[in-house]
């Protein structure tokens, strides 16, 4: 079994989180529905910095349920690398 000797942690990716903005839309009614709705949506734009020094936005639309399962696993990846910290 071969060892490799690390001098300190590596980042697994390049890329990095530069800014977030955030906003919550509700769509009161669509000509596509014929009954009226109110739906709330998070519209969460990134900006992802990236090693070259250029940028990328992204940006995510989010119903109540997909927000829920995001923070979930979010709140698991902590753990993870709190777990890993020790």
């Amino acid at each position: 079994m071969a060892t490799t000797a690390v001098s300190g942690p590596e980042p697994l990716s390049k890329t990095y989180l530069k800014d977030f903005d955030w906003k919550v839309q509700v769509m009161l009614g669509s000509d596509k529905i014929a009954t009226k709705t109110s739906v709330p949506n998070l519209v969460l734009s990134l900006t992802l910095a990236k090693q070259d020094g250029s940028s990328e936005d992204v940006q995510l639309e989010l119903t109540q349920e997909d927000l829920d399962h995001l923070l979930s696993e979010l709140h698991k990846s902590q753990r993870v690398v709190k777990a890993l910290k020790v």
